[in-house]
């Protein structure tokens, strides 16, 4: 079953990548997380999955017709990082057959909109593909949205704490919010319609943050409460901050931050 000749059309209007995932989900009838075996899906839709040393490179796909090879760093094999990589490369293969770039190992420099924008699209896919709000929204609702609780549900979908934090925060009802922060500032930001506090990418990070300390020492992570930090005061009430550290947690490497209402 090669799903690839029905989504990757260059004569037809750009293809929203949530839809293209959805309909992989409806075509392979996807009803539990467990049920999301990528490297299955991407074979069905004519991408062999092949795992080789990569040096610093995550992934690269090359397309032949209707058929493509996505070649995976083999340091990531069984890895929340693997099935992103994935689904990414995957959504390259079935959106992008117009884009002559994407034969290039990921990481090197983009020198294009072009290029940030099939970039986006296909993290739009991956993040879709692995983790359908459909099947997540039921594990978050009435649930206090805690780091703890990002955690279980990227577990339960088998991806990061980025993608999972991600998307809780763009889809949740309640106050919080996900930030990405390296360098005193903030990368990426993700924040829900409920919060009411700051969390505003290129905004650098307040002092007396605990993401700004474990930037500057390292660690392993914590919680705190602020009274005024992360837009505090303009909120009404106080804000948690939970951190952990992304990499080997060395100082000055980037931080992960959840935030939500106290």
């Amino acid at each position: 079953m090669n799903l690839a000749p029905r989504f990757a059309r260059s004569d037809e209007a750009p293809l929203d990548p949530i839809a293209v995932a959805r309909a992989l989900h409806a075509r392979f009838d996807i009803r539990a997380p467990h049920e999301i075996a990528i490297e299955l899906m991407a074979w069905h839709c004519g991408a062999r999955v092949l795992y080789r040393p990569a040096g610093s490179a995550d992934a690269r796909v090359v397309r032949a017709g209707d058929r493509a090879i996505l070649a995976i760093a083999e340091s990531a094999r069984g890895t929340p990082r693997a099935r992103f990589s994935i689904a990414h490369e995957l959504a390259h293969f079935l959106l992008h057959a117009d884009f002559d770039a994407i034969a290039r190992i990921h990481g090197e420099p983009r020198t294009s909109h072009r290029e940030f924008k099939v970039e986006r699209e296909a993290d739009r896919f991956a993040s879709e593909a692995l983790l359908p709000w459909s099947l997540a929204a039921p594990m978050c609702e009435g649930v206090t949205p805690t780091l703890d609780a990002v955690g279980d549900l990227a577990r339960a979908f088998d991806v990061s704490l980025s993608v999972a934090g991600q998307k809780w925060a763009r889809n949740a009802r309640g106050g919080c919010a996900y930030v990405e922060s390296r360098g005193g500032v903030i990368r990426r930001a993700r924040r829900s319609d409920g919060f009411r506090g700051v969390a505003v990418e290129r905004r650098k990070l307040e002092e007396g943050t605990l993401a700004l300390e474990l930037e500057r020492a390292g660690g392993e992570g914590g919680k705190r409460v602020h009274a005024r930090a992360w837009g505090s005061a303009q909120a009404g009430g106080e804000i948690v901050e939970e951190c952990v550290t992304l990499g080997d947690g060395s100082a000055g490497g980037a931080v992960l931050t959840w935030l939500s209402h106290g």
